[in-house]
């Protein structure tokens, strides 16, 4: 948990920064980019899709009641 806190915060400031010179170069406001970065760094450090945070192959899958045969 401690990787995607720290992950989260890493993508915050390099989307911050990167937009920040982009809105430099091009003359655009500063304020959008605070938003894009706060967007980034949720998506990377929740990860709905599983895409960046596998599941660990040691931890076991969730068994549904559903699956079970009846007794």
């Amino acid at each position: 948990m401690k990787k995607r806190v720290l992950a989260g915060v890493l993508w915050f400031l390099a989307v911050a920064y990167a937009w920040n010179l982009i809105a430099l170069a091009l003359g655009l406001p500063e304020l959008p980019g605070y938003g894009l970065a706060t967007i980034a760094a949720f998506l990377f450090a929740a990860d709905p899709a599983r895409i960046v945070w596998k599941r660990d192959a040691r931890q076991p899958a969730p068994v549904s009641s559903a699956a079970s045969p009846a007794v």
